[in-house]
Parts: structure tokens; C-alpha cells; sequence
């Protein structure tokens, strides 16, 4: 077995982590369209945005004391270095998705970890949610489900796209389990360059590998590679990260499935992918999910069942 059994909840966070999760999914969810708008292959998005965000970490890191990576165990370094390829895998995966499917069908498939999470969660860290938490998740990825079978009125999806948004699923499950697993022992600054960095030298060598062009490109793609970077990364997937010393992973998870529902309204002033009957009762089923998971997930874990 990888992980152990339990992982032992540190002190008191200076911030709220489950405000700051739902802060992240906001800004999360411009990622699908930032990503519509660049122009590039999909694998050189990926490659630049994990490059932007490393560089933009390495201050903080630096001035922190690269040393800290050497008081780490060899087995610590490298989950991190898996946590980085799973991360590569992941946005490989959904951002070449996006350009075969729609937004709404892209970002609800890509979500649909929590089934995931949850499972490998238990089995390898021993966290359980409860029985009536579990009910509230799939009510979520049941919304999730519906609002991908109604589609939008651009047309039908990409059975390849669906097939890559889901494969963008499994590795962020991984991703994200390994930083729960992390996380309680390494800082949030370190734990985000290793990856950020790890991410972006696997996603180089893909390039090369698939002889992808490069650039260099328009400056506008480079604004655009650095608002990924930014908004969705480091105001997204590191307030992620940060808060998975404090907050279950299934939480994340979870939480994170109301980015398609933000997505798909941005997706109607930017691509007129106009959602169906179908799609808004998704969205609708997928935000009951999520408020009713969070209310019941933390009873449960202060009741510490």
C-alpha cells in the first residue's frame, strides 16, 4: 500500500480552507476559456502554462530555502515527481479535449473525479465521508452526467474529446490524492514549484518527443499563457494545494465540480454555446450536490467518524 491509513489534521489555517476552495473554483473556471482563445497546440498551452506558473513560484521558493527540499525522504521526492506527471497527463489531456468537444461537455467530464477521488481516498488514505455525503456526490456527478448528455446548441461532442476529458479526470485524481498525502509535511511554496516544475520538464519533453511547434508565437498568446498561469493555476490549483493540508481531497474534488457550471455561462459570451433545458438542470443538480456534500463532509469530520 502506498499511503498510510490516516493522515493526522495540523493546526488551525490562517484562512478559512473552504472559502478559499470555492475562491479557487472561481477563478478555475475561466481556465476553459482563456485556453478556447490561444491559438497554439494543445501540448504547447499545456507546456507554457506549467512554465509560466513554475517561474512565477520560484521566487517564493528561492527566498525560502531550496535547502528544505533536502530534509525530504526519497519517497516524499518522488511522489512528488509523480504528482508533477500526473499533473502533466491531466491538462495534456483536458486541454486537447477542449478543442474536440464543447466547454460545458470538456469541463463536466474532466470533473467527474470525485468518484475517483473518493475511492482511492479510502483505499489508500482511509478517509471516509459518510454515507449521506456519498449521497450528495453523486447527486453532483449525476448533474454532471445530465448536463453532459444536453449538450449545447453548437452540435454533438467528440467521442475522442469526452474520451480525453475523462482520462484528465482519473490523473487529477491522482494529483490530488498525492498532495493530500503531502501536503501535512511539505510546504505549500515548495510542494507547488516541485510540481509546477515537474509538470512543465514532462510536458517539454512530450513536445519534443511529438515534435510540436514551440513559438515563438503573437504576443497575445504569451498574455494568454500567462493569465493560465495566474488566474486558474496560481489563484486556482495552488489555493488547492494549499488547502489540502486542511481539508480532505473528496472535498476539492467536489468542490471543484461547479467549475463547468461557471464555465459554460462564460462559454455563452465568448463562444455562443447557448446551454439547453438539459445543461441548466445539470448545473442546477451539481450546485445542490456540492452544497449539501460540504455542509454534510464537515459534520463528518468534526464528528471524526
Amino acid at each position: 500500500m502506498m499511503f498510510p491509513r490516516r493522515v493526522e489534521g495540523p493546526a488551525a489555517p490562517p484562512l478559512n480552507p473552504r472559502v478559499a476552495v470555492i475562491a479557487g473554483v472561481l477563478f478555475v473556471s475561466s481556465s476553459a476559456i482563456l485556453i478556447r482563445l490561444a491559438t497554439p497546440h494543445p501540448l504547447s498551452i499545456a507546456f507554457h502554462r506549467m512554465a509560466f506558473a513554475a517561474l512565477l513560484t520560484a521566487p517564493r521558493f528561492i527566498s525560502a530555502g531550496p535547502s528544505r527540499l533536502l530534509r525530504l525522504s526519497l519517497t516524499d521526492l518522488a511522489l512528488a515527481l509523480a504528482s508533477g506527471a500526473f499533473l502533466a497527463l491531466h491538462f495534456a489531456s483536458w486541454i486537447s479535449s477542449l478543442f474536440l468537444t464543447s466547454v460545458a461537455s470538456a469541463t463536466v467530464l474532466v470533473n467527474l473525479n470525485p468518484v475517483f477521488v473518493v475511492v482511492l481516498g479510502f483505499v489508500f488514505l482511509g478517509e471516509r465521508i459518510g454515507a449521506k455525503a456519498f449521497m450528495w456526490v453523486l447527486v453532483a456527478v449525476a448533474g454532471s452526467v445530465v448536463l453532459a448528455l444536453g449538450g449545447t446548441t453548437v452540435g454533438e461532442t467528440a467521442t475522442a474529446g469526452n474520451l480525453l476529458a475523462i482520462g484528465g479526470a482519473v490523473s487529477v485524481s491522482a494529483y490530488m490524492l498525492i498532495g493530500r498525502f503531502l501536503r501535512p509535511r511539505v510546504d505549500a511554496g515548495a510542494y507547488n514549484m516541485m510540481v509546477y516544475g515537474t509538470s512543465a520538464m514532462f510536458l517539454l519533453l512530450w513536445c519534443v518527443v511529438a515534435g510540436v511547434d514551440l513559438g515563438p508565437y503573437a504576443g497575445r498568446e504569451y498574455v494568454l499563457f500567462a493569465l493560465l498561469a495566474v488566474f486558474p493555476t496560481l489563484l486556482g490549483h495552488s489555493v488547492f494545494n494549499w488547502a489540502l493540508r486542511y481539508v480532505r481531497a473528496s472535498f476539492v474534488a467536489t468542490s471543484v465540480l461547479g467549475e463547468p457550471v461557471f464555465a459554460t455561462i462564460l462559454a455563452v459570451f465568448f463562444f455562443a454555446e447557448i446551454p439547453t433545458a438539459w445543461t441548466l438542470a445539470g448545473g442546477a443538480m451539481i450546485l445542490t450536490g456540492i452544497y449539501f456534500f460540504t455542509r454534510r463532509e464537515a459534520e463528518f469530520s468534526t464528528q471524526g467518524r
